[in-house]
């Protein structure tokens, strides 16, 4: 234990179990969000000068519960249209400092493409472009929500002296 005098914790969807470690009620819950990008697209290549670049905003298709983003010559799609998937953070991969990659990491899980496909399906009737792509890469990841959707903000009343400046997401 470290005494101090005021503790704020940003510690994302690892919340509740730093929570555990002081005696804290965390209203958290670690849910896996899926992502993929495609293979490259024809319309989209010589657009973006960095590989992951982007030049246009996030595209937000609210009715599908998806959000598209270019990496250079190929889309990427997040979806929240699947079926919930709770994480339960014992389960988390171990991963040190020296394995880490933006391909290995605790918060990146294996992907369900089973949940993906209906997503999938909607992707290519807004963007016709991607009929003729495929799914590159996916993963799900993790984010971590609160009961109400809303941001996790505030002393605690578990512990003394301590904020919690979490953006819910």
């Amino acid at each position: 234990m470290i005494p101090a005098d005021i503790v704020v914790s940003c510690a994302g969807f690892w919340g509740r179990e730093l929570g555990k470690m002081v005696g804290m009620q965390v209203p958290l819950l670690p849910l896996a969000h899926q992502y993929v990008k495609t293979t490259a697209l024809p319309e989209l290549k010589g657009r973006n000068e960095l590989p992951n670049g982007a030049r246009l905003p996030i595209l937000r298709y609210q009715d599908k519960d998806l959000y598209f983003r270019e990496h250079g010559d190929r889309i990427g799609i997040g979806s929240y249209a699947h079926r919930p998937l709770p994480v339960d953070m014992a389960q988390l991969p171990r991963v040190g400092a020296e394995e880490m990659s933006d391909h290995r990491m605790p918060s990146r899980l294996d992907f369900t493409m089973e949940d993906f496909l209906p997503s999938w399906e909607d992707s290519k009737d807004l963007l016709p472009a991607l009929r003729g792509a495929q799914i590159e890469d996916g993963f799900n990841g993790i984010f971590s929500f609160t009961p109400d959707g809303g941001p996790l903000m505030g002393e605690s009343p578990d512990v003394e002296a301590s904020s919690w400046p979490r953006p819910s997401g």
